[in-house]
């Protein structure tokens, strides 16, 4: 489409606009449209004390992870599974959580609402610690949320706002501050599963393999740099091979010898793990093998044993609003974030990554939504 036009814009010197057939969308899959019903009981202070959660989502002809992760975020729900003859629709960056979020900060709010208070009070009057039976890193969320407080200067920018919404009757703003507690995985292998392969070459050259497709969010970038730093090679040593079935690059004999070699090796850093599961037997391939050592394995959802996820991502944002009460036209004026990312290795990439799932996000609470003509 870009050759298209700029060859038309080139030969007749102007601009050239080309205007893509829809018809497509209507038989195409999207976000799943998501309904959440709650009850929530509270003290006046503020404090939670019981929450009844139920999710609704249509997935359409298909099912997916979408509903397990909105329950993993927030540990209640129920589980009906049903299907419709429409088209299925999929996830897309965030597998629940926005989803899970919007809803879990709308009782938050009413409940701040029926108790008189702030509801930024109430978000940390009742941060957890713990998910299921998992540890939660309240400290890393804290000063998440304290640094956006900060740097936001939410109490000044409240009081301004407070002061615009007085005077003015046909506009009006508003101003909020959310934590975030974002989980990585899925908590199961099948979901979970990943593919990689890192030879290593005489010259000194590291080819790598993975599975992860390049969508502009620079997971080629970060895997070389990933490389780079752990086998301590030059950033120029390290090459990528796109995503294929390829699994063994420039072969040239059969060389049954470094076969067995190979084998051999990966045998006796695999005894551990066989001796730990499954007492020595072939079940540890299924069991085991798909998660690195020292990662859980399936969380026993009837027990309580093991983990649902591998580890959380922190932060905090704040976002002041202007919406037009006549036409309800809305911008948004101002918005602070604030991400605990650990040890950034690019935070060129990571802030491009953050900047872009805001937005995204936005769009998804303010502008999606797809009307069908009948």
């Amino acid at each position: 489409m870009a050759a298209i036009t700029t060859f038309a814009a080139n030969k007749h010197g102007r601009a050239v606009n080309c205007i893509v057939e829809r018809e497509d969308m209507l038989i195409t899959g999207g976000h799943h449209p998501y309904l959440g019903k709650y009850k929530a009981g509270f003290m006046n202070v503020g404090r939670m004390l019981a929450l009844d959660m139920e999710y609704y989502s249509n997935g359409r002809a298909s099912l997916d992870e979408l509903l397990f992760m909105s329950v993993a975020q927030l540990p209640s729900g129920v589980n009906n599974q049903n299907i419709t003859s429409l088209p299925s629709n999929t996830l897309l960056r965030g597998f629940g959580f926005p989803q899970a979020q919007l809803i879990s900060e709308s009782w938050i709010t009413e409940v701040a609402a029926s108790c008189g208070l702030a509801p930024e009070k109430v978000r940390m009057m009742n941060v957890y610690k713990k998910l299921i039976k998992q540890e939660i890193n309240a400290k890393a969320l804290i000063q998440c949320w304290k640094e956006c407080m900060s740097v936001s200067s939410f109490s000044l920018r409240k009081a301004a706002m407070e002061k615009f919404n007085s005077e003015t009757y046909w506009k009006k703003k508003g101003l909020a501050v959310v934590p975030l507690k974002f989980s990585v995985s899925f908590g199961s292998v099948a979901a979970g599963q990943a593919a990689v392969l890192v030879p290593i070459y005489l010259d000194g050259s590291v080819l790598m393999t993975h599975s992860g497709i390049k969508m502009g969010q620079g997971v080629h970038t970060k895997m070389i740099q990933v490389a780079s730093y752990k086998l301590r090679t030059p950033v120029s040593n390290n090459h990528l091979h796109g995503p294929s079935t390829e699994t063994v690059p420039n072969t040239n004999v059969s060389g049954v010898l470094w076969w067995r070699h190979a084998c051999q090796t990966l045998l006796k850093c695999l005894e551990p793990v066989i001796s730990k599961n499954h007492q020595g037997t072939q079940d540890w391939l299924s069991s085991r093998i798909l998660f690195p050592p020292g990662v859980e394995s399936d969380m026993n959802w009837e027990t309580g044993k093991s983990h649902p996820l591998k580890y959380f991502v922190y932060g905090a944002a704040c976002s002041e609003v202007e919406i037009d009460c006549l036409t309800g036209v809305h911008r948004n004026i101002q918005t602070d974030i604030g991400m605990d990312v650990g040890f950034s290795i690019n935070p060129a990439l990571d802030i491009g990554q953050i900047e872009g799932a805001f937005i995204q996000g936005m769009g998804l609470y303010t502008i999606e939504e797809l009307n069908y003509s009948p």
